[in-house]
């Protein structure tokens, strides 16, 4: 934000990325003026407190699908169903998970979203947050945690 010069923003996360903006909403109030949170998620592993969440079986189906998927454009289906179709999209898709990370680095990094729990963040926000949640997601489940607090 200095770079560009900006005091202010709107911050605009989907996902795995939800975490990071709850996070700087709640340590840099004076910095965000709102928030909107696209499929978001504070913690996406279930727990006893919990039980919205994703449990070890899915977890390690998640994983398995991850591992298999990496690469052959198979998650565009999952992440956008609605553009997965329209020409080019998937294969488009495919060349930004090769891109990205290799095998071990996208499974280590999907392992970390598991173990993450961002919930005590939540209460923190200020900012005016709006919650969009994909109908029909099968990763997410709607209001896991930010439409909670």
């Amino acid at each position: 934000m200095e770079a560009a010069g900006s005091e202010r923003a709107t911050l605009l996360a989907h996902g795995r990325a939800a975490q990071m903006a709850l996070l700087f909403a709640a340590t840099h109030p004076e910095r965000v003026d709102s928030l909107v949170l696209l499929n978001e998620f504070a913690r996406l592993s279930r727990a006893d407190d919990y039980p919205v969440g994703m449990p070890a079986a899915v977890q390690a189906s998640v994983l398995e699908g991850d591992r298999r998927a990496l690469g052959n454009r198979a998650m565009a289906t999952l992440l956008g169903p609605s553009l997965a179709s329209r020409p080019g999209v998937r294969d488009w898709y495919g060349r930004v998970e090769r891109d990205a990370a290799g095998p071990g680095t996208a499974l280590a990094k999907m392992r970390a979203i598991l173990e993450l729990d961002d919930r005590q963040v939540v209460p923190l926000v200020a900012a005016p947050t709006l919650v969009v949640q994909n109908q029909g997601d099968t990763l997410v489940r709607a209001g896991r945690a930010a439409a909670r607090a």
